[in-house]
């Protein structure tokens, strides 16, 4: 028999056992804590999640709000170009009516003299 036989005491064995054991234990341990550690890291970007996809609602209704207010301001700022412009040519022609008005009183009054 070439293999020769290696006796270990019980002992041993058992001490061994005992300490991968422990080791064992240890490792389960520190997977339970790692696995609740990793649940709440979870929650928490799924909380965080929410939170960005909030803003970026609000976000998208700010835009729009903004949009449509400066579609808004162009519309007003147009309409006020409009009613100035109109302005200037209703005193224009107020100008032109009062002079003319001058003008016919002036020559009424000339011919009322004359008589």
């Amino acid at each position: 028999d070439e293999r020769e036989e290696i006796m270990v005491p019980l002992s041993a064995v058992h001490q061994v056992m005992d300490r991968e054991r422990e080791n064992y234990d240890r490792i389960l341990l520190m997977m339970l804590q790692g696995g609740e550690d990793l649940k709440e890291k979870e929650d928490e970007l799924l909380k965080l999640r929410d939170k960005l996809e909030n803003f970026v609602d609000e976000s998208k209704e700010r835009d729009r709000v903004q949009a449509n207010d400066s579609k808004l301001i162009m519309q007003l700022s147009k309409k006020l170009e409009t009613l100035l412009m109109e302005n200037e040519d209703l005193r224009d022609q107020s100008d032109r009516l009062n002079m003319r008005l001058v003008t016919v009183e002036a020559e009424a009054m000339s011919i009322s003299g004359r008589s």
